[in-house]
């Protein structure tokens, strides 16, 4: 919950380019179940993940900013 509040506060958002970028990724990494990375509750779990690490990205470089 803290971490969805931080992403709307920076206005924190994943790209459809980011999205379909790091689903290739998957798919190559996952490949025999690669058709799973294009059903929606899927596509929704990785733009969670990538929302997750941008956020996390940006707590980080705030909190080490001098």
């Amino acid at each position: 919950m803290v971490l969805a509040e931080v992403a709307e506060k920076e206005k924190l958002t994943v790209s459809e380019e980011e999205l379909n970028e790091r689903i290739n990724q998957y798919k190559q990494q996952y490949q025999q179940s690669a058709a799973q990375f294009d059903e929606p509750d899927m596509r929704r779990e990785v733009v969670s993940r990538i929302l997750t690490e941008k956020t996390v990205d940006k707590l980080t470089e705030l909190a080490t900013k001098k």
